[in-house]
């Protein structure tokens, strides 16, 4: 069987190349090859123009450490097999081409990736052979402007499920449907296996605080941030500073290397949080100061996994006896969500696979 993956695509988001593979490597366990489609609405002109301007802005190279940095992720992306789809002529050929297409994961429902890309509900293809698995919205309401939209969208799909719960608030309350919550596809993996794919090349051989925050840090908040870390002996390390020139240049399966052989992790991201739990490193969450809030997703992540009290409004609110409480603190059953987790979104994808092949 051929599966096309519909979800965000860039050589820049840790996160989002991650959950990529881990989706391709659920379905290849299942004899199932997969392709990404980086699909896009509207006039082919135009996103053909899109199409080659991005792929030209992969090619500047502005800095040394950007410039290895994003050779890095390249080399990582062209081991996962992609396709635009930017015509009515493209949509015909993947609707023969594919058995099935995935819907998923990441944040591919948040209204502003609907508004630059288009639908994003798979509506070129038969609605019996489209799984939705752990798409997330990123915001706990839409825009009214898209609820009609999304409704269309939505209704069509034969099986929902979402990756937070205000995601199946919203489905609920639009469509009346009931949506499964699943957790991240990079957590169906278990710990062993990621840290097989992972690399020690960017990791230091000091004891760190690996810091990575994708809404940005003041100066402030970062020397704070330092200090708590130095009060208890760690170096603190942060991976989108270009100083760092070998961390910066890590690409994902460096980056899990580098959360696996931490001492703290301090982050606004959601996928720091899921490797930092799979990969049992204690994690300091904070909410992210700039952009549209996606928290819902992390706050349905920390829930989950007994982590609501690891969940900081500032790093100025963290003090070094907070951050040893926390670094010390370890929820008993961790390991047993972890499990039950993987287990109910393998058992999703199987369904699903039965009922498309039915």
């Amino acid at each position: 069987m051929k599966a096309g993956i519909i979800t965000l695509y860039g050589n820049y988001n840790y996160g989002n190349r991650l959950q990529n593979q881990a989706v391709s490597t659920l379905l290849a366990r299942r004899g199932i090859s997969s392709t990404t489609l980086i699909v896009r609405y509207g006039n082919s002109i135009v996103n053909n123009i899109w199409k080659y301007r991005n792929i030209c802005r992969e090619k500047i190279n502005v800095t040394h450490s950007g410039a290895e940095r994003a050779k890095n992720f390249k080399k990582y992306s062209e081991s996962l097999p992609h396709e635009y789809i930017l015509s009515q002529q493209d949509r015909v050929r993947a609707a023969e081409k594919y058995d099935l297409i995935v819907i998923g994961s990441d944040q591919i429902w948040h209204p502003d990736i609907y508004r630059h890309f288009g639908e994003q509900f798979a509506s070129f293809f038969p609605s019996k052979r489209v799984m939705c698995l752990s798409p997330s919205f990123g915001v706990s309401q839409l825009p009214v402007d898209v609820l009609d939209e999304y409704r269309i969208g939505l209704e069509r799909l034969p099986r929902l499920s979402v990756r937070e719960e205000a995601g199946s608030k919203i489905i609920r309350e639009l469509t009346g449907k009931d949506a499964k919550v699943l957790c991240d596809p990079t957590m169906g993996i278990d710990s062993a296996k990621w840290l097989d794919v992972s690399s020690r090349n960017a990791c230091p051989n000091f004891r760190y605080a690996f810091a990575y925050f994708l809404g940005g840090l003041n100066g402030e908040d970062e020397h704070h941030l330092r200090q708590c870390s130095e009060s208890l002996g760690l170096k603190y390390l942060n991976v989108l500073d270009k100083g760092n020139t070998q961390q910066y240049s890590a690409d994902p399966n460096a980056f899990v290397g580098l959360i696996a052989q931490s001492s703290v992790v301090f982050t606004d991201s959601f996928h720091a949080t899921v490797f930092s739990i799979l990969l049992g490193r204690p994690v300091v969450i904070f909410s992210r100061r700039e952009g549209v809030s996606t928290f819902s997703r992390l706050e349905t992540l920390a829930q989950k996994f007994g982590l609501a009290g690891h969940i900081l409004s500032s790093p100025s609110n963290l003090n070094p006896s907070l951050l040893e409480h926390l670094m010390d603190s370890h929820s008993s059953r961790t390991e047993e969500v972890i499990a039950e987790n993987a287990q109910s979104i393998n058992r999703f994808i199987d369904s699903e696979l039965d009922r498309i092949n039915s």
